[in-house]
């Protein structure tokens, strides 16, 4: 988000919780979640108990606050250590391949990246085998943290996606109304893919174009005939070198 859709975000939170919360100026968990309109239950959960700094069963507009601004403006380890604590439901400080699986699901999703279950399967034990680093079978906040230093594309995703679950309801519309093909984190996180398909439609173009010139004195039909010929040579030879 940017830095008025922050702006905003807040305003929007501190109306929310104030048309809510009773005369003690506080809010507990199902009044979290009509505040916020956080629709997934076990994110609404596990937030509220991170928000609930004093672990009274309620929120105040203070901790809701610092906690929202954390999120926002909280540098990398910050976001990445509110994250892992999401998904760390038992306190253990640990968190197993489910979890993991999990965080990576999230992150992958929101920066719309599509993976094959198969593939996430992949990474997630590639991952957690990379980051155990005493085999105990669990990961700890500061190996995930020193996994992740490798793959800065994979942390700077992380980060974000945490924030962005607590969306107010009119910014998921209006992303829901953006073509997933025209984001920015798509065009960001394929543009190897999408520079290679450029390249490879273009140079098709100017094979058609330069077999359809030399016959221009042939007819419309023949040019037509002359360039697709062509193309279809380069694409033919093109799937024979690459298998």
């Amino acid at each position: 988000m940017s830095v008025d859709e922050d702006a905003r975000w807040l305003e929007w939170v501190t109306k929310q919780f104030e048309s809510i919360a009773g005369e003690d100026k506080e809010i507990d968990l199902e009044e979290f979640k009509t505040a916020l309109k956080v629709k997934e239950s076990f994110f609404a959960e596990r937030f509220f108990a991170l928000f609930d700094s004093d672990g009274s069963g309620s929120i105040s507009l203070d901790e809701l606050l610092k906690a929202l601004n954390l999120l926002i403006h909280g540098n990398e380890t910050d976001k990445l250590r509110f994250l892992f604590q999401v998904y760390d439901v038992d306190g253990s400080g640990s968190i197993d391949p489910d979890e993991l699986r999990t965080v990576l699901k999230s992150c992958l999703r929101e920066s719309a990246i599509s993976l094959p279950e198969e593939k996430l399967d992949d990474l997630t034990l590639a991952l957690f085998e990379s980051a155990d680093k005493d085999n105990s079978g669990s990961i700890t906040f500061e190996e995930l943290k020193e996994e992740l230093e490798n793959f800065p594309e994979v942390m700077e995703n992380l980060t974000i996606s945490a924030a962005n679950w607590l969306k107010p309801p009119d910014s998921q519309k209006k992303r829901r109304h953006t073509p997933r093909y025209l984001t920015r984190a798509y065009w960001h996180n394929n543009c190897r893919k999408l520079l290679f398909m450029g390249c490879y439609v273009c140079l098709n173009i100017l094979l058609f174009t330069f077999a359809a010139l030399k016959h221009t004195t042939a007819g419309f039909w023949v040019m037509v005939a002359k360039g697709c010929g062509q193309c279809l040579n380069f694409n033919c030879t093109f799937i024979v070198v690459s298998d």
